[in-house]
C-alpha cells in the first residue's frame, strides 16, 4: 500500500527473507542550514524497479549519491544489499552499478576503449563482458567509434553499460534517459524490465513519469527533501481514474450521476467528469442512466490513470511537512 515507513528497522536481518536491497533510515543531508534530503526513510525490494521521483531540485541527485557512497548523510543511516555504509562501503558496493548526472568518458577514445580501461579497475571478470553489455544496450554495431561522434542517448546508453561491466544485482540510475528518442525509450523500457525478471534490482531517478510508470514496480515521489507519497505505482495512481463524458447537458448529468449512482460528479470544461476508479462496467452503466434520462452522450468512457496527474496534484497540494502519505487501514 502506499506509506511511509512506519518502522525503519523492522525485517533488517541481513540474512532475513525480506531483506530490501536498498534502505535508508531517517537519512538527511544538510548543506548549511538547508536540507536537501530531510528524514527519508524508505525500503527498496529486491528484484524490483523502484523509481524515485521528483521535481528538479528535489534531492534525486544527492540521494543517489548517497546510496553510491558519494557522499555521507548528515544524520542517519542507509543499508545496501543489507550491508550499513557507514561500516562496510566496500561490501555493500562490491554488486552495484551505477550512474550519476550525466556519465563522462574519454571522448577520443571509442566506447569500447572506455569499458576495456573501466573494466580493468572493476577486475572480477568485468573485461570478459564488455562485448556482451555493449550488445545489451545497442551500441554493439558503434562499440569500435570514438565517443565524441556518440549522441547523448549513445553516452546514456554506454553508462548503463559502463554500470553493467561489475554484473551488479542492484543498478542505481540518474536520469539515464536522458537524451533517447521515442525508439530509444521504449527500448530503454525493455532492457529495465529484463533486468528486473534477471533477478537484478534497478533504482532509477526520472522526470519522464510516463516512462516510470510502465517500468517500475513501486515508486516514491520526493518534494523539497521529503518523502511525500511512497508505494507500489497501482496504488500510487489509486483513485486517478474515473469517467469523462461529452453530454448535451453537462450539469444536469452530474446532478444525475450523483443522485442514481451515488457518485461525486462535475462539470470540468464543459464535460461531465466522475473522479475515482472506474470499471467498464461503471462507465456502461454511466451511459445507460444518461440516457434513460434523455441525456445525449456524444462521447463517453474512462479517464486515464496517470502518474503525472498524482504527480501534479501532489505538487500543488500545500506543504504540511509531513513525510509520507500514511497507510491506508490500521
Amino acid at each position: 500500500m502506499v506509506h511511509a515507513v512506519s518502522d525503519p528497522h523492522a525485517g533488517s536481518s541481513p540474512s532475513g527473507p525480506e531483506q530490501p536491497m536498498i534502505e535508508l533510515r531517517n537519512v538527511v543531508k544538510a548543506f548549511g542550514s538547508r536540507r536537501a534530503i530531510d528524514d527519508v526513510s524508505l525500503r527498496v525490494p529486491a528484484g524490483t524497479c523502484y523509481g524515485f521521483l521528483g521535481p528538479n531540485g528535489a534531492g534525486k541527485t544527492t540521494l543517489i549519491r548517497m546510496i553510491l557512497g558519494l557522499a555521507r548523510p548528515t544524520a542517519g543511516e542507509i543499508l545496501v544489499r543489507g550491508r550499513p555504509l557507514a561500516d562496510s562501503a566496500h561490501d555493500a558496493l562490491s554488486g552495484v552499478g551505477g550512474i550519476v548526472e550525466e556519465p563522462i568518458f574519454y571522448t577520443y577514445l571509442s566506447g569500447r576503449r572506455n569499458l576495456e580501461l573501466w573494466a580493468r579497475v572493476e577486475g572480477d571478470g568485468a573485461l570478459d563482458r564488455v562485448d556482451s553489455v555493449l550488445e545489451r544496450v545497442g551500441l554493439g554495431r558503434r562499440g569500435e567509434d570514438p565517443v565524441k561522434g556518440y549522441s547523448m542517448g549513445m553516452r546514456q546508453r554506454l553508462g548503463v553499460a559502463r554500470a553493467l561491466l561489475p554484473d551488479p544485482d542492484l543498478l542505481v540510475l540518474d536520469e539515464p534517459s536522458n537524451g533517447l528518442d521515442p525508439e530509444g525509450i521504449a527500448e530503454f523500457r525493455q532492457m529495465i524490465r529484463g533486468f528486473v525478471q534477471e533477478g537484478r534490482t534497478v533504482f532509477i531517478s526520472s522526470h519522464l513519469l510516463d516512462e516510470i510508470q510502465k517500468i517500475c514496480d513501486d515508486v516514491a515521489i520526493v518534494r523539497e527533501g521529503r518523502v511525500i507519497v511512497e508505494g507500489p505505482v497501482a496504488e500510487v495512481v489509486e483513485g486517478q481514474g474515473g469517467i469523462r463524458a461529452r453530454v448535451d447537458d453537462p450539469a444536469r448529468a452530474a446532478a444525475l450521476i450523483e443522485q442514481r449512482l451515488g457518485r461525486p460528479a462535475s462539470v470540468e470544461d464543459g464535460a461531465l467528469v466522475v473522479p475515482g476508479a472506474a470499471s467498464d462496467d461503471d462507465v456502461a452503466l454511466a451511459a445507460r442512466a444518461l440516457v434513460d434520462a434523455g441525456i445525449a452522450v456524444y462521447e463517453i468512457g474512462q479517464l486515464n490513470v496517470s502518474l503525472e496527474a498524482r504527480f501534479l496534484e501532489l505538487m500543488r497540494e500545500p506543504d504540511d511537512g509531513s513525510s509520507a502519505t500514511p497507510a491506508a487501514g490500521p
